[in-house]
Parts: C-alpha cells; sequence; structure tokens
C-alpha cells in the first residue's frame, strides 16, 4: 500500500506539471511554479521576459541541479 500511494503521488504531480507546461500562458497574472525553498530566486529572474515555454523548462533543467 506504501508503494502504490507513493506512486499516485509522483503521477499526479507529474500531471500537475504536464498541465503547467502546456496549459496557456497568463501574462501579468502568471504564477510562479512553487519550488523548494532551495531554489535561488535568480533562476526566475533569468527566464523573465521569456516568451518560449520550452526555453523556461531546458534552462531550468540544465541550471538547477536538483531537476
Amino acid at each position: 500500500m506504501g508503494l502504490y500511494r507513493r506512486i499516485a503521488l509522483a503521477q499526479e504531480n507529474l500531471d500537475k506539471y504536464k498541465m503547467q507546461y502546456k496549459g496557456p500562458m497568463e501574462s501579468e497574472h502568471f504564477k510562479l511554479p512553487t519550488s523548494p525553498i532551495s531554489m535561488d530566486i535568480g533562476i526566475y529572474d533569468a527566464i523573465e521576459g521569456e516568451e518560449d515555454k520550452d526555453f523556461r523548462m531546458r534552462y531550468i533543467f540544465e541550471n538547477v541541479p536538483h531537476h
């Protein structure tokens, strides 16, 4: 049961992030995805103003070690 619950939660999180990635980008109402406290806010400064969602995701995956 414990393993099943962990897998189910992982799938829920994956689905949530997939919706954020593929969903419409809201201009000034766009909320940053929640991140661990250890995430440097400078990461968001580096991608600010960039409209290409693919670029944003690739930048985070390449520059944030835990991703």
